[in-house]
């Protein structure tokens, strides 16, 4: 921050007595160039952070990648400016004509640090994508062990299988589709209505009991298996 701040000074102090107004434009693009250099350092030294502590694939990632995206740009538009002060500085000071090729390559380093800022978005979205996918995992995951672990087991196929009555028959008569019946067998359901499990007992002719059971989760546990592994045989 120093040593950008007194390059800008000292830029300023190479302009004439009486500064002109070319003189004037390339300290203010020099400080606006400085203000988005520091904007720049310190997004990405945010997002350095977050990367560190595992919280770059979420959405608070996105500001500063828009900031970074918005400085890039504007760094682009100042270098361009800078080719434009150039141009009229050929026609405002005999004598001290710029080059016409170093225009043009101070044109070039505009449109590639655009190039940069563009290549920046495309990296947003694939942000974006990656935090969406992201998202998705961490809610399969949580129904996946919602149905994994879930406690409270149903018996329809065992009371099915001691009625000999098919899936079909017992929809009917319930009044639900197999669909939901099926559900209920592999154990997809986070809830059953009381209606239904009274329907479900009038027709096998059972109890409740008799069509649900609990039992208790099996958390597994890592150092059983190490102290396993250490065991003797």
């Amino acid at each position: 921050m120093v040593v950008q701040v007194g390059m800008v000074a000292l830029l300023w102090l190479d302009t004439d007595t009486d500064p002109t107004r070319i003189g004037i434009s390339l300290v203010i693009i020099g400080v606006l160039s400085v203000v988005t250099l520091q904007v720049i350092a310190v997004c990405i030294w945010r997002l350095l952070t977050m990367v560190k502590r595992g919280t770059v694939f979420s959405h608070a990632a996105f500001r500063y990648v828009d900031l970074v995206i918005g400085s890039v740009s504007a760094a682009a538009v100042l270098i361009l400016a800078v080719a434009v002060v150039a141009r009229f500085a050929n026609h405002a000071t005999p004598g001290d004509e710029v080059a016409p090729g170093l225009i043009g390559l101070i044109s070039g380093f505009a449109l590639v640090i655009a190039g940069v800022a563009l290549l920046v978005y495309v990296m947003r979205t694939l942000l974006a994508q990656a935090v969406a996918l992201d998202s998705e995992a961490k809610q399969l995951q949580s129904e996946l062990h919602e149905v994994i672990w879930m406690p409270i087991v149903v018996d329809i196929d065992v009371m099915l299988a001691r009625r000999k009555m098919a899936v079909g028959a017992l929809a009917d008569q319930v009044g639900i589709t197999p669909a939901n019946i099926a559900v209920l067998k592999n154990g997809r359901a986070k809830a059953v209505r009381f209606a239904t499990l009274a329907a479900l007992c009038e027709t096998l002719d059972c109890q409740p009991g008799d069509l649900l059971r609990w039992e208790p989760e099996q958390i597994h546990d890592p150092a059983q298996d190490s102290n396993a592994g250490g065991a003797p045989r």
